[in-house]
């Protein structure tokens, strides 16, 4: 890469759009007041010397001072495994130093949440210590297993437009930075503790030196293996920063799936549960290793824990498997990032790179793939999965490249270490080039704007607020009751749970009780893609389930029994009334959507009125029109008129996907030519009162779009071309723009100008050679949303 292509990327990178966030004004600010102050050299220097100096000081703790320098074999382990996840989350947009930065900061954090379990073992919950079952088993699980996730909560609250626009790759890393700091933190207190404290003579593992003690004492060892840092034995568990990852790459997976609009309704609400679920898990792995890390399985509260519990840790694996799994979730999640990154594919190639044998065999073979005939989804994975593997060997051939160019041209004054300096500078070059485009795709997608920031602050609050109950109540609340249990106190703690959540809601009025439901309503409404109709029905199953609190509680304590009793009691009509209630949220819920729906879709009908001049020739019901609505049912539309509908709806959806882009503008009217002729003479152009309207304009890009949501091998060749014609004919570049009220103040007063694009619909089937000849002519770009040119 030359010099050009450095200076490139640094006028890129200082680049900041107008939603940039108030630290990158900060940092950006701060590199130039940096860059133009004398002391830059200086401040460099100091910095390499402060590196260098630290990197000594832990060499002087490793070779003179042996009961610390396990404490530096840690750091050394934790920094290694870290940077590996680091080097093999190909679709990160985040920095390498960035990653290490969340680390760094983690640190201090995770001796602070030694503090908080301590004081809410002995304070809150009033035990005599935390090494005893409600400390290690309660509070630890769930108070680290949290708390962990409080710098993700702190990046989404300071800045909510950076985690809006965090890869699922991004997700993963800075949860797994975080788990690595409080790994670095007890494991480093942990070999301290056991190669100088003092132990007695009954512990055999006193009597054996360095790495045989640790094994000795099943303390996980670092290697070259980024796998293999867990602690082994019966549970096993695979280290705090595995675990934290787990959680936040299902966090990152969950975001990704909705917000990409990749699932359902009820795919929505499933994938949401995902990072509880997770979170359930790693707590439970947490608990079971603590319980029975000296006797196996759950050891001696075995009994006290609900057998529930026992049999969830069981399904999900009893804790083995979990590296396995937070690689496969990661590959699931860059496989996501890819098909995000389909926009910028080409845009991320380092400056001046040829297009070689991989950009052509990678465009036949994405070309061949949207031709198959499988299903819509099918077809989108195995593009996705191409997409990612040509990401990473794209940059694996940009790597060696710059490698081995690294010399040439070098003469005899230069030295090789200079050389080697050079060549490294320049792949760190390349390497935030390729970062720096994969952020910008990220931000055009999922943070253009402002707008949803405070909703993204919102949610945060309420999982922070929620955290906050977990940790401060309901962990010393259940750590004090599963130390009962423990004791021989007979008491079932999750019945107790339940108790007091129904005597709580039986004291509270009518007016309290439909607040607390509409409070939930409301939560459940803040999760995108959950409408107000799911909205009700999980609200009023909360309403029933904090009603019926007691009766669980009965059947915790004795679930046979808790049934006969019911079924004595209320009988078939009682049962069968029951059972109403349970249902009747989720109808009411079922047609608050469907009324929804209903209205919707009678607006779409509506507006459809306004384009009667594009419905088909030929109508299967010619007096469909002929009343003030269309008087038929969805179910009862014929073919066309659905597919209408659709193509209105797919319409709809792009111009919204394309107006959160900086300069979009959809619906822009513009000047209307007298006749239907390309090349017409300015003053040629009809007067106000005759526009035509324009489907969308981005003026910073410089592209006009006209949409049509059709398969142009589908429909006839005469058709097409008039598509094309229309395009060429109505929104030619010189063309004026109407001086009208919805008329951006930016833009009256100018011309069309830019580069015609047809945007369509993913493709499944080459578009004829004569429609494309005749776009080439007209200069028409022909383009699908992910960004894909027809040629």
């Amino acid at each position: 890469m030359d010099a050009r292509g450095t200076t490139r990327c640094e006028a890129a990178a200082a680049a900041l759009p107008e939603s940039a966030e108030w630290w990158e004004l900060l940092a950006e600010r701060s590199r130039r007041r940096i860059a133009a102050s004398r002391w830059a050299p200086v401040l460099r220097r100091l910095s390499r010397l402060a590196t260098w100096g630290s990197l000594f000081y832990l060499l002087a703790i490793l070779l003179f001072w042996p009961t610390g320098s396990w404490a530096v074999r840690v750091w050394f382990g934790v920094a290694w495994v870290l940077l590996a996840w680091v080097l093999m989350a190909r679709t990160r947009t985040l920095r390498v130093t960035t990653a290490f930065r969340v680390f760094a900061l983690a640190i201090p954090w995770s001796v602070a949440i030694g503090a908080i379990s301590w004081w809410l073992t002995v304070s809150l919950a009033g035990l005599p210590s935390v090494s005893g079952v409600g400390g290690t088993v309660v509070v630890a699980s769930i108070v680290e297993e949290v708390l962990k996730l409080a710098p993700l909560a702190a990046v989404a609250l300071l800045a909510p437009g950076r985690a809006r626009r965090f890869a699922v790759a991004d997700w993963a890393l800075a949860g797994f930075a975080s788990g690595s700091a409080f790994e670095l933190v007890e494991e480093s207190v942990r070999r301290v503790h056991l190669m100088a404290g003092k132990h007695g003579i009954l512990d055999i593992c006193r009597y054996q030196s360095g790495y045989e003690r640790l094994r000795c004492y099943d303390v996980p060892e670092f290697g070259v293996n980024p796998f293999g840092s867990g602690f082994a034995g019966d549970p096993p568990y695979a280290g705090h920063a595995v675990m934290t990852a787990l959680v936040s790459v299902a966090l990152g997976l969950a975001i990704r799936l909705v917000r990409g609009r990749l699932v359902g309704p009820v795919g929505r609400i499933v994938v949401w549960g995902l990072p509880a679920v997770v979170l359930a898990v790693v707590m439970v792995d947490h608990a079971g290793r603590n319980a029975g890390r000296s006797s196996g399985g759950w050891g001696s509260v075995q009994e006290a824990v609900p057998v529930g519990i026992r049999l969830f840790h069981t399904a999900s694996g009893g804790g083995h498997g979990r590296e396995a799994l937070l690689f496969v979730l990661l590959c699931i999640g860059m496989v996501l990032d890819a098909s995000a990154y389909r926009l910028g594919t080409m845009a991320d190639v380092a400056p001046n790179a040829p297009a070689g044998a991989l950009e052509r065999g990678y465009g036949r073979v994405r070309g061949a793939v949207s031709g198959w005939s499988v299903p819509v989804h099918a077809q989108w994975l195995l593009a996705s999965v191409l997409d990612l593997g040509y990401l990473v060997v794209r940059d694996l051939r940009d790597t060696v490249t710059v490698l081995l160019g690294g010399g040439q041209g070098a003469g005899d004054a230069r030295s090789r270490r200079a050389q080697a300096a050079q060549t490294a500078r320049e792949v760190q070059v390349l390497w935030e080039y390729q970062r720096a485009a994969r952020a910008a795709v990220m931000r055009d997608l999922f943070d253009a704007g402002r707008a949803g920031r405070p909703r993204a602050r919102l949610v945060v609050v309420a999982l922070v607020t929620a955290g906050l109950v977990v940790v401060l109540v309901v962990t010393p609340w259940l750590a004090r009751a599963l130390e009962e249990a423990a004791g021989g106190g007979g008491f079932t703690w999750l019945a107790g749970v339940l108790e007091a959540i129904g005597d709580w809601w039986a004291e509270l009025g009518v007016g309290w009780k439909m607040l607390a439901a509409s409070a939930v309503v409301a939560l459940a409404m803040l999760v995108p893609g959950v409408g107000l109709g799911t909205a009700l029905a999980v609200g009023g199953t909360s309403w029933n389930m904090a009603a019926r609190a007691d009766d669980f509680a009965d059947a915790v304590r004795d679930p046979r029994g808790a049934a006969l009793r019911y079924l004595r009691d209320r009988g078939p009509v009682g049962v069968a009334v029951d059972a109403g209630l349970w249902l009747l949220p989720w109808g009411v819920g079922r047609a608050t959507s469907t009324g929804l729906q209903t209205a919707a879709f009678q607006g779409a009908r509506r507006s459809l009125r306004d384009h009667v001049g594009e419905l088909p020739r030929v109508l299967d019901h010619p007096r469909a029109f002929s009343g003030p609505v269309v008087p038929l049912k969805e179910g009862e539309l014929p073919a066309w008129l659905k597919r209408l509908i659709e193509g209105s709806r797919w319409h709809r959806a792009e111009q919204l996907r394309l107006d959160t882009l900086r300069g979009g503008n959809s619906e822009l009217y513009i000047a209307k030519p007298k006749r239907p002729a390309r090349g017409v003479d300015p003053e040629d152009w009809v007067r106000p009162g005759g526009w035509n309207r324009l489907d969308h304009y981005n003026s910073e890009r410089m592209v006009i779009y006209s949409m049509k949501h059709t398969q142009l091998a589908e429909v006839r060749e005469a058709t097409a071309l008039r598509y094309l014609d229309e395009l060429a004919t109505k929104y030619q570049p010189g063309t004026p723009i109407a001086d009208v009220p919805s008329t951006p103040a930016t833009l009256i007063g100018s011309d069309l100008d830019g580069q015609m694009t047809l945007l369509v619909p993913e493709q499944h089937a080459p578009i004829p050679r004569s429609v494309l000849d005749y776009a080439d002519r007209l200069d028409i770009v022909i383009a699908d949303p992910s960004g894909r040119r027809y040629s």
